[in-house]
């Protein structure tokens, strides 16, 4: 649809250069820089902190030359929307060449084109194209195909300027999620120490714990099972919906969905899940199929509760290997453990810190709907942006 005669269609390669810059050969092995890889964009407009490397310890792919107002898209799985726009980039930024770089040319806003680049379009346009079966992937030109509509230039200011402020409120939300959860960390470490309401304590090889508590052997709270009753699917299989939930070692909770009643979990929940690249602990309490290799499935034993334990595991200091297994190290922990019932009281405090995150979680998918909604007004021209609303800057 042409909201009017001011608007026009246009595909992206003619408003943006597509990888404009890279890492001549001829770059000296001791030039210093920092490096975005895929792992450093975890989700859309979520980039961490790039690593500083020297380019004769980087890996042959650190090659794209990044600059401030770029857009980043990952091209492997692009439906994980794994897209950043680039802010106060230094001259010292290189990107994977997993990524394809997007720079507007001049007279194009950049958040303007990175609101259309988190747009369910470009997503839509980008999953049809993916070649590959492990990694499925798009090519730069399928990228640089991408239609949208083009709004004068104040125009596309203002619309970014609307849709980037409902990312500041949903980024502020998130702020609160992660202070909840360092408060809860600390109130876990507490009670893991001090649990509720005593007043003599003993001296231990894992430091001052309440004197009725034991020290025991994490490998001794776990149930054994038959592991080859369990089926873990591929990365390949996983789908974006389906009735069955897979669970791996991802930061997610859920990962992906299937079809696949025969691969459920044969193990009865609530079972907590151990990602043995990942070092993450999630505590899984419905029916889910177990995705991919690394993921570590722990079943305690009678008499210890289940999210106890997963709070306690959580709470344990695991050395950092890579992408090297770490259940080893789990193997070789202790915890301490109070009796049933003061397990359970621990457990509840904590999970009240959950309950909140949940609530604030649940904000934050409001939020992104009401942004949907609204990325579908405004970047379709059906609602037109009036010049009497001030822009962010002014």
């Amino acid at each position: 649809m042409r909201p009017s005669a001011d608007w026009r269609r246009v595909a992206l390669r003619e408003v943006a250069e597509i990888n404009p810059e890279s890492l001549p050969r001829s770059t000296a092995q001791d030039f210093i820089f920092r490096y975005i890889d895929i792992a450093t964009v975890s989700g859309p407009s979520e980039m961490g902190e790039a690593r500083r490397m020297r380019l004769s310890d980087a890996p042959s792919r650190a090659r794209r030359i990044v600059r401030d107002g770029d857009i980043l898209v990952s091209t492997v799985r692009p439906y994980l929307r794994s897209f950043c726009r680039v802010r106060s980039a230094s001259n010292d930024l290189i990107a994977s060449t997993g990524f394809t770089v997007i720079r507007p040319r001049s007279g194009i806003d950049s958040e303007f084109l990175n609101q259309h680049v988190l747009s369910k379009w470009f997503v839509n346009h980008l999953i049809p194209r993916m070649k590959g079966s492990n990694y499925p992937a798009v090519s730069a030109d399928d990228i640089g195909d991408y239609r949208l509509l083009l709004p004068p230039t104040t125009e596309q200011r203002r619309i970014a300027s609307i849709l980037s402020s409902v990312d500041e409120t949903i980024q502020a939300t998130q702020v609160v999620i992660e202070q909840t959860r360092i408060v809860k960390q600390g109130v876990l470490r507490r009670l893991l120490s001090k649990g509720i309401g005593h007043n003599r304590f003993k001296q231990t090889e894992i430091g001052m714990i309440p004197e009725t508590w034991r020290v025991v052997r994490v490998p001794d709270l776990l149930a054994k099972f038959s592991k080859a009753a369990v089926i873990k699917l591929k990365t390949h299989d996983y789908q974006l919906s389906g009735p069955f939930p897979i669970v791996d070692q991802g930061a997610s909770l859920i990962c992906g969905y299937t079809d696949q009643r025969s691969a459920l979990c044969p193990i009865p929940s609530p079972i907590i899940v151990f990602g043995d690249h990942t070092r993450v602990f999630k505590y899984v309490d419905f029916p889910f199929v177990v995705g991919a290799d690394g993921t570590q499935l722990l079943k305690p034993i009678e008499n210890v509760d289940a999210k106890y334990l997963y709070y306690a595991l959580s709470a344990l200091e695991l050395p950092s290997e890579g992408y090297s297994r770490h259940f080893r190290y789990l193997k070789e922990k202790n915890i301490a453990l109070p009796s049933m019932r003061e397990q359970e009281q621990i457990a509840c405090c904590i999970t009240s810190f959950d309950s909140n995150i949940t609530v604030l979680k649940s904000q934050v998918e409001a939020q992104r709907a009401l942004k949907a909604a609204l990325m579908s007004d405004l970047l379709s021209g059906r609602v037109r942006v009036g010049s009497d609303l001030p822009l962010a800057a002014e």
